[in-house]
């Protein structure tokens, strides 16, 4: 048995997910606050925004398991995102009085959902196209390489064994397809309509990295068993 297989399928576990707040925040500004008030906070929510998109940006741009569709297709996002943040942050900033300000807040939460749907997003795509392109065919090897050790040693009471990774394998593989795809079909309005349609895609991700990480232990274990 290659060892080297086992270890690569180890050393490529999925590690996506969805950013630690899935929320936008509080919509709200104090309600005696002045227009400096509101501008200011308007302007550090924008900030953070932009920074979050900006390490999305980069992340991307180094994920070279990417699918290229995929890749465009959240670049175009976070570019009309970042573009109607600036935008906004022009508009918040040269607002005439607190009404206007507090309207213009506002929209950074509902508008643009960065935390809710454009970060989540980023996570889930590149997430699973890394799993189907990299993890799941080097654990698949592992899995071909383990059977061929088991067979050759006549170790028949480890079946059952290699039975629990190719099924866990499986359901990674179940919980992945078409998910990324999923995932970018979900626009700012569908999130309006349903708040928890990003979370149920996020949750169906953090099951097929569950999944991937069962399958490695179990290889892991194979592997000893064979030594």
């Amino acid at each position: 048995m290659s060892t080297m297989i086992v270890a690569a399928a180890l050393a490529a576990i999925l590690t996506a997910g969805a950013p630690a707040a899935v929320t936008d925040g509080d919509p709200t500004p104090p309600a005696r606050a002045t227009v400096g008030e509101i501008q200011q906070q308007g302007d550090l929510a924008i900030e953070r925004r932009l920074t979050a998109l900006d390490a999305a940006e980069l992340r991307l741009g180094n994920a070279q398991s990417l699918d290229e569709g995929h890749r465009s297709s959240l670049e175009a996002t976070i570019t009309d995102t970042r573009s109607g943040l600036e935008s906004l942050r022009s508009e918040l900033d040269g607002a005439p009085d607190a009404a206007s300000a507090r309207d213009d807040y506002r929209s950074i939460f509902s508008d643009y959902r960065v935390y809710a749907v454009v970060l989540p997003q980023s996570y889930v795509v590149a997430g699973a196209d890394r799993a189907e392109a990299v993890t799941i065919p080097r654990l698949q090897a592992a899995a071909e390489a383990l059977e061929a050790a088991i067979d050759a040693q006549g170790r028949d009471d480890l079946a059952d064994d290699l039975a629990d990774l190719r099924s866990e394998i499986q359901k990674a593989q179940d919980d992945l397809d078409g998910l990324a795809d999923r995932a970018l079909a979900v626009a700012v309005d569908d999130f309006d309509a349903d708040p928890a349609v990003m979370q149920d895609i996020t949750l169906t991700a953090r099951d097929a990295v569950l999944s991937l990480r069962s399958a490695v232990v179990d290889a892991r274990t194979l592997a000893d068993e064979l030594r």
